[in-house]
């Protein structure tokens, strides 16, 4: 009986050992860098967030879970954005308050640190663009919309003197822009494409080819933690970028000599609920596009202390932009947006 006792008690203290060694088994990510946050200063919905740690894989996955909730029913995944060894994007969620980060890898779940989050916009109607008509200098130029998983799909630039390009936004399973590939929709001739590699969570190499007799060309985008473009650098360029706390360009400066500044409006950006990162449109360096590519639009642009541009809006009940005004050319209207509701 004594050997019964002394067998069952080893077999019970096995499994209890086991037990513990499966729930504190140890994280495969060393290392790890969570951007700091607060109340005064949370991460907000939509943002890039960036998290260095040596050991991600493709197959990692971060998940939000709120510290008043304890369940993995209540947990929340985000969508990353990109992934190395050496790190892992995300866009935040719509998520508020204080949340444990949740790495899930390997079959396993591990908390690896805590960041807050303000979700303010939880409750405001989103819109995003389906038709931009823009008139400048007598030209007219009108861009259409179409999306599909609540990115970005297609873009069509039509042109005053009949020509229309169509843009598409290739991405991947995981959602990350892979590819934009431009062609003449009439004549379906190829006119450019433009192809996306992933260094790692801040550098990001664009293979540009083009069809016309351009060079193709190589251009190297260094992105901050952020996931927002500070260095722009092709064969024969550099731009360097500072943003607010809202992803607006509040400063670009090319090859060290040439200063831009900006202001903007404290309304939602034409370009707001796209599903593509803020980078892609400062990269692409279209003046339709780049300055509304954060939050905002654009007010005022100063070049080496000259005012330049400056632009007034009319607003829908929602706060999002339906006409523009150039308000140093008597006021004159240059553009005009049509939305949809983002169900």
């Amino acid at each position: 009986m004594k050997k019964l006792l002394l067998i069952m008690a080893l077999c019970i203290g096995f499994i209890a050992c086991s037990s513990d060694d499966d729930d504190n088994s140890e994280n495969p990510v060393t290392n790890i860098e969570v951007p700091q946050s607060s109340a005064d200063s949370p991460v907000k919905s939509g943002e890039t967030v960036t998290i260095k740690g040596n050991g991600f894989t493709q197959s990692s996955e971060i998940w939000l879970r709120a510290l008043t909730k304890s369940t993995a029913n209540n947990d929340v995944k985000a969508e990353i954005t990109s992934v190395t060894t050496t790190g892992i994007s995300f866009i935040a969620p719509s998520v508020s308050g204080e949340n444990n980060i949740i790495l899930k890898q390997s079959r396993e779940e591990y908390v690896i640190g805590k960041m807050y989050f303000d979700n303010a916009e939880e409750s405001v109607v989103k819109k995003r663009i389906i038709k931009r008509d823009f008139s400048f200098n007598d030209e007219d130029e009108i861009f259409e919309y179409s999306y599909k998983d609540g990115r970005l799909e297609t873009m069509l630039e039509k042109m005053s003197d009949g020509d229309t390009y169509e843009y598409k936004f290739v991405y991947d399973t995981d959602g990350k822009l892979l590819s934009v590939n431009e062609t003449n929709y009439k004549t379906k001739a190829k006119q450019s494409d433009k192809v996306f590699e992933y260094k790692n969570a801040q550098t990001i190499l664009v293979h540009e080819t083009f069809y016309d007799g351009e060079d193709n060309e190589t251009i190297t985008l260094t992105l901050n933690d952020k996931g927002l473009l500070v260095k722009k650098e092709s064969q024969s360029d550099v731009t360097e970028y500072e943003y607010d706390v809202s992803g607006n360009i509040t400063k670009s400066i090319e090859d060290g000599t040439y200063v831009y500044t900006y202001t903007y409006d404290d309304k939602y950006s034409y370009l707001s609920n796209q599903g593509l990162p803020v980078w892609y449109w400062v990269y692409d360096a279209n003046e339709n596009f780049d300055i509304y590519a954060g939050k905002n639009n654009m007010i005022t642009l100063t070049e080496d202390g000259t005012l330049e541009d400056l632009y007034k809006f009319d607003y829908d009940e929602d706060g999002y932009p339906v006409i523009v005004y150039d308000k140093g050319n008597s006021n004159k209207k240059i553009g005009e947006f049509v939305y949809e509701v983002v169900e």
